[in-house]
């Protein structure tokens, strides 16, 4: 729930959605295994559109 809360603060104060997936897909990949970095990648751009 603390995670909704956090979207919808930044979606109300007009952060664009594809900002808040960036912001979060650069965050997760630098912190994962090489092998996970193209698979994160992919999802990403398949929701971003």
């Amino acid at each position: 729930m603390e995670i909704r809360t956090k979207f919808y603060e930044l979606l109300s104060h007009c952060i664009p959605p594809t900002v808040i997936l960036k912001t979060i897909t650069e965050g997760v990949v630098s912190q994962v295994d090489k092998t996970l970095k193209a698979e994160i990648m992919h999802w990403a751009v398949l929701y971003e559109v």
